[in-house]
């Protein structure tokens, strides 16, 4: 007697969706002790370059909070000024937007809401929202 084969067929969203959840997991993992890595790296090699910065900062912990007070804000400004000046943007959206109705919306909802039309944004943006 002939033993049956069994195909199972994966369906593509969930295989998207397992990377998906992948990805992230290991970047939410991996980002903490890069980030404790990298402060603790900088602050040891600032200390050792510029020995005048050891009186500002004469232990650890007080660049740590300096450093996570002021990455936030300075990462947010790179951000907008690399989606307002860079050119590399914009091809990055076509790319995007030919491969996902949603990010068409979102680019031009993205548009709006740096020409300060926050409203039309909002509109554009409402009915993927609905379930």
């Amino acid at each position: 007697m002939a033993k049956r084969v069994r195909v199972v067929v994966v369906n593509q969203k969930f295989i998207g969706r397992v990377k998906l959840y992948f990805t992230t997991g290991h970047s939410l993992l991996i980002y903490i002790p890069w980030f404790v890595t990298q402060t603790a790296l900088w602050y040891y090699l600032l200390i050792e370059s510029i020995p005048s910065l050891e009186v500002a900062f004469p232990n650890y912990t007080i660049f740590l909070t300096l450093f996570i007070i002021s990455y936030p804000l300075t990462i947010t400004l790179l951000g907008h000024w690399y989606m307002r000046r860079s050119d590399v943007f914009p091809g990055e959206v076509s790319v995007a937007t030919k491969q996902n109705p949603f990010y068409t919306d979102f680019a031009t909802a993205l548009t709006y809401l740096i020409e300060d039309k926050n409203s039309e944004a909002a509109a554009l943006l409402e009915k993927w929202t609905k379930r």
